[in-house]
């Protein structure tokens, strides 16, 4: 859902600058650590990380440190490095949950704020992976006030990315 918002984003927002990537591509993969660790590490101690974050209603990225030594950003990353992907992919998916951290060009700095405010859409309208509670909303409030999207632009895109999923559901990509 991310990817989606991303799009919706972009494309409404005309003054965000194009990055050297496709943002739906950014926020399609900002997770991509995520299956990573689910197949090679569920047993050894992801499969407790997503119950302590359940249990916890935390982000998945705070359970994954303490239990498993890393996290689902760092592995995503690092893949994304070893892949010899674009320097802006590589920073959405290293740091979409710390958006703090020194980025220097200002085009993936907004599409990191993007990815974390589509996050949040999602996890608004109840769509696709969650990985927060609400009281995570101040970090989430904060991207969005970084790109400036405005009240009556977020209930906008609430609104297409509800339609394109429930294209998408007649269309029987989604259930």
């Amino acid at each position: 859902m991310a990817a989606l918002g991303n799009r919706i984003i972009y494309g409404l927002k005309r003054e965000c600058q194009s990055p050297s990537i496709d943002p739906y591509l950014a926020g399609l993969l900002r997770n991509i650590g995520i299956p990573v660790l689910h197949l090679c590490l569920y047993d050894f101690g992801f499969k407790d990380a997503i119950l302590m974050r359940y249990q916890n209603q935390s982000v998945l990225i705070e359970e994954e440190v303490p239990i498993l030594g890393v996290d689902h950003a760092s592995i995503g990353q690092e893949l994304a490095e070893q892949w010899k992907c674009a320097e802006a992919l590589v920073t959405v998916i290293g740091s979409h949950h710390a958006p703090a951290l020194h980025v220097k060009d200002p085009a993936i700095e907004t599409l990191v704020h993007v990815t974390r405010t589509s996050e949040w859409l999602a996890h608004e309208l109840g769509m696709g992976y969650r990985d927060f509670s609400d009281k995570h909303a101040p970090f989430y409030q904060a991207s969005r006030n970084k790109i400036q999207l405005f009240d009556i632009d977020y209930a906008r895109i609430k609104v297409q990315m509800t339609a394109e999923i429930n294209q998408m559901r007649e269309l029987m990509w989604f259930r």
